[in-house]
């Protein structure tokens, strides 16, 4: 899912993305970017920051490269991800593995 334009605001919440291992599985690029309550699975990057104002809430990246790539604000916070040091926030819960119910 690219986040495209430098001048409008996006708001992005509970989606599921998954099986995209050759590609980012959000890309933020320009704009401001509200992203809240996604999941991304087994995908090259889960949240991919390359430009602009993105805030991050309750998300999940697991089986990707790298979960949240590039810098987001201390505002994003509750995030999840299975790497150490990787998702932002001072609440959010690194080296963490989430188990998926069928």
């Amino acid at each position: 899912m690219n986040l495209l334009g430098t001048s409008s605001v996006k708001y992005v919440w509970n989606n599921i993305i998954y099986d995209f291992p050759t590609e980012n599985g959000v890309l933020f690029n320009g704009g401001t970017s509200y992203v809240y309550n996604n999941t991304v699975y087994n995908c090259l990057n889960g949240f991919n920051r390359s430009d602009g104002h993105n805030y991050l809430m309750n998300n999940i990246a697991q089986e990707c490269n790298d979960g949240y790539v590039g810098w987001f604000p201390a505002s994003s916070d509750y995030n999840i991800s299975d790497i150490a040091a990787d998702a932002p926030g001072a609440n959010s819960k690194n080296e963490t593995t989430v188990l998926f119910a069928d």
